[in-house]
């Protein structure tokens, strides 16, 4: 497993190997955002078990964007000092750790004040409370939130963001047509559709210029009349010219949800399977770092993609889930394989914090 646990340097900063620990809800924080103790302990085992970087599941930049009342936020400097601590315990380990910062838009069932989570526009999602267009004020102070919350990450120590422009939430339904149907400058043509995530791309990197900034990318939304390959590799191009770090390949909406994290992951090939828009980037000379999650199980697929250029940095989760100290054992083995069987129990389980429902 030479380049798998080996040390690298990307955005900036040394990692101790190569395994990235993929972002999903830990729903362990208080009503408030604020993270419990179980939130803490969840990320120094990730980091003592080995995982090079750890990407935090996804916190909301705005009270109007969360999807339960246990999902974190990074919405006030409240929650500052208690998310310190889960960086010191990370550190302390050897590992580093970005925070995904969210906005949930039409993709939840849950709100704080009771009204109609704000989209691009009026799109029900499945199981999700119908949502309401959003005014352009209400747009501007989106942005303007996830600039903020990079800033209060930046300063709890975090090793940078990742904008969740994936799965659905609000990023991905701006650049989608199939959830952005509005007839302004924020919808209709691609520039249109594409500015959302350009003016937060461009005033992080305006307020915080050396600061890692990555982002969770659709490589198409497996939707009729959702963002394309097509459209999806032309946009991350321009990213790249707006100052972005890296990006993490994945793909799917609520609507294709079985796309996003497949099950039944029996065999070696079934592992990879975002891996076509990651070439396809590679070969039209995208020069930032590239993130590859899908279904990684066995330890001699992660490093034939790495070997082959596909991906950079491999990423992880469902595994995780059920044993934080996963990488040591694909260390040691170049043979050995994951016993997640991709149930998808313990993303589809409420009881709790996110646990495998089979230890």
């Amino acid at each position: 497993m030479k380049l798998l646990e080996s040390e690298c340097k990307y955005f900036g900063i040394t990692l101790k190997n190569r395994i990235v620990r993929s972002a999903t809800g830990e729903r362990a924080s208080s009503e408030d955002g604020c993270i419990t103790d179980h939130y803490v302990d969840m990320y120094s085992k990730l980091a003592e078990g080995g995982s090079g970087l750890i990407i935090t599941g996804h916190s909301y930049v705005d009270r109007t964007g969360a999807n339960g009342p246990r999902m974190a936020g990074i919405h006030d400097d409240s929650v500052i000092a208690a998310l310190s601590n889960v960086v010191k315990a990370v550190h302390a380990k050897g590992s580093k750790i970005m925070l995904q910062i969210s906005h949930c838009g039409r993709q939840t069932s849950f709100s704080f004040d009771g009204k109609s989570p704000p989209a691009p526009s009026v799109v029900a999602a499945p199981g999700s409370l119908l949502p309401r267009e959003m005014t352009h004020d209400e747009i501007k102070h989106i942005i303007r939130s996830f600039i903020n919350a990079t800033g209060r990450a930046k300063r709890a120590g975090f090793d940078g963001v990742e904008l969740h422009g994936a799965h659905g939430y609000l990023i991905s339904q701006f650049v989608s047509p199939f959830t952005n149907r509005r007839k302004d400058e924020w919808g209709g043509s691609y520039e249109n559709r594409f500015r959302f995530v350009k003016e937060i791309i461009s005033g992080i990197k305006k307020e915080y210029p050396e600061y890692p900034l990555l982002i969770k990318w659709n490589s198409e939304d497996f939707v009729e009349g959702g963002l394309s390959s097509e459209e999806s590799l032309r946009m991350v191009l321009e990213m790249e010219k707006l100052g972005l770090d890296g990006i993490e390949i994945s793909g799917g909406v609520f609507e294709s949800s079985q796309k996003i994290c497949r099950r039944h992951i029996k065999r070696p090939e079934d592992e990879g399977y975002f891996a076509k828009l990651a070439v396809a980037l590679k070969k039209s000379g995208l020069k930032i770092p590239i993130i590859l999650v899908g279904g990684f199980r066995t330890a001699s697929v992660m490093e034939r993609n790495l070997e082959d250029g596909t991906a950079d940095l491999i990423a992880i989760c469902r595994p995780l889930i059920k044993d934080p100290f996963l990488p040591a054992k694909l260390f040691a083995n170049p043979t050995y394989r994951s016993d997640c069987t991709s149930c998808n129990g313990c993303l589809m389980s409420r009881d709790g914090v996110t646990h495998c429902i089979r230890i």
